[in-house]
């Protein structure tokens, strides 16, 4: 079977402009649930917000003039700490 299919300058014209708004829904589309995405991830990883905060609270109680000290002082620590 043979097949032809004439179309008018015009149907063309109609064709392409339901073809670019179809593109344009489907990317609208793609956005939302990328958008979406990155919310459920936010909302179910609470805890990486939490954990930011709380180092930022550590940061800011400990000061910016903080210097870790030795618990054992100046002394060199036992070469067979085992014993």
């Amino acid at each position: 079977m043979n097949f032809s299919l004439e179309i008018t300058p015009e149907q063309r014209l109609e064709l392409m402009t339901r073809q670019e708004t179809l593109t344009k829904v489907l990317a609208e589309i793609q956005k939302i649930q990328q958008d979406g995405d990155e919310q459920r991830r936010r909302e179910y990883n609470p805890g990486s917000q939490l954990i930011s905060a709380a180092r930022a609270e550590f940061e800011r109680r400990r000061g910016p003039d903080y210097r870790s000290a030795s618990a054992v002082g100046d002394r060199a620590p036992p070469l067979d700490y085992r014993r």
